[in-house]
C-alpha cells in the first residue's frame, strides 16, 4: 500500500512482535516519525532503536502474555504513551534523518573502499614459516585496518593460532592439493594484493588463478611474468632471505623493516 504513514500516523501504538532477530527495524522508525508509540520485541537491533520505558515498551519475545501486558500498559497509561512517543520522534529527527542516514552509509562505503585486503603466502618448510612473522608483524603495522590472510601449510596452523598480525589463516594440504577449489574459494574474497615469500612457479601460479589485483614477488622462475610487482631475487649466499623479505615489502612501501625481531614470536606493534 502506498498510504503506510496516514495508517501508522491514525493508531494508538504500533505493535512489532517479530521473533527474529532483525539487524534494523524500518517500521520503528516510520511509526516514530509520524508520532505513533511503539511496543516492540526486545530482540536484535530493536533494543538499539528503543530504550524501554523512555522511547517505547519492550518485551520479552516467544512470550504472549508478555507482549498482552505490554499492549495493556499501553492502552491504560496515555501520559507514558505520550511521553515514549515525544521521545522517539526527537531520537528520530537527531539519529535517523535521510540526510544523517546517507551521510553514515556513504562513509561506511567509502572505509569498505579503503580497506585492503593482503594475501601472503608462505609455503614451505617450518623454518620459513617462522622467518615470515616478521614480515606479518611490518605489514600489519603499516596496514592496521587492513585484513590480512595468511596461506600455509596445514600442518603449520597451530604455529599461527592466536596471531595478531593475521585476521585469518588459509590452509593448504600438500598431501591432498586440490589447487582449483582453493582458488576459487580466494577469488571470491577478492584480494587488493598477494606478498608472495614461497617464490616458486607454483605460487606465481596460485595468485593468478586466485584473481588477485596486485601481486607482489620474487622473479624466480618462467612463470615470474605472473607477477605485476616483481622484485629480482638475488643469491642467498649474498643476502640472507630476511634481507630479502624486507626488499619485498619496501614494493610495497614499507620501510624500517626490523629483520632482527626473529626471538619473540607475537612482539607489541608499538
Amino acid at each position: 500500500r502506498s498510504d503506510i504513514s496516514e495508517i501508522l500516523q491514525r493508531a494508538d501504538v504500533l505493535v512489532l512482535s517479530t521473533q527474529v532477530p532483525e539487524a534494523f527495524g524500518r517500521v520503528i522508525i516510520e511509526a516514530g516519525a509520524v508520532g505513533t508509540a511503539v511496543c516492540a520485541s526486545r530482540i536484535g537491533g530493536i533494543t538499539e532503536i528503543i530504550q524501554d520505558a523512555k522511547d517505547g515498551i519492550l518485551f520479552e519475545y516467544h512470550n504472549v502474555g508478555a507482549m498482552a501486558d505490554a499492549m495493556l500498559t499501553c492502552a491504560r497509561d496515555r501520559a507514558l504513551l505520550k511521553r515514549c512517543s515525544s521521545n522517539l520522534r526527537r531520537k528520530i529527527e537527531e539519529e535517523f534523518s535521510l540526510e544523517r542516514m546517507s551521510e553514515e552509509t556513504v562513509s561506511v562505503y567509502k572505509e569498505v573502499m579503503q580497506q585492503k585486503n593482503i594475501l601472503v603466502i608462505k609455503l614451505g618448510g617450518l623454518g620459513d614459516a617462522i622467518l615470515a612473522i616478521p614480515s606479518l608483524r611490518a605489514l600489519r603495522k603499516e596496514f592496521p585496518k587492513a585484513f590480512i590472510s595468511l596461506l600455509i601449510n596445514s600442518h603449520y596452523k597451530p604455529l599461527f593460532s592466536g596471531c595478531p598480525y593475521v585476521d585469518e589463516i588459509l590452509l593448504f594440504d600438500r598431501k591432498r592439493p586440490n589447487i582449483f577449489a582453493l582458488t576459487a574459494k580466494i577469488r571470491k574474497k577478492v584480494f587488493d594484493a598477494s606478498v608472495d615469500f614461497k617464490n616458486s612457479n607454483f605460487t606465481h601460479l596460485f595468485a593468478y588463478l586466485a584473481g588477485v589485483r596486485n601481486r607482489y614477488g620474487f622473479a624466480k622462475g618462467i612463470l615470474s611474468a605472473l607477477l605485476n610487482n616483481p622484485v629480482l631475487l638475488l643469491p642467498e649466499y649474498r643476502e640472507g632471505p630476511l634481507v630479502q623479505q624486507a626488499r619485498l615489502l619496501a614494493q610495497l612501501g614499507i620501510t624500517g623493516f626490523d629483520h632482527k625481531a626473529t626471538c619473540a614470536l607475537w612482539t607489541p606493534l608499538n
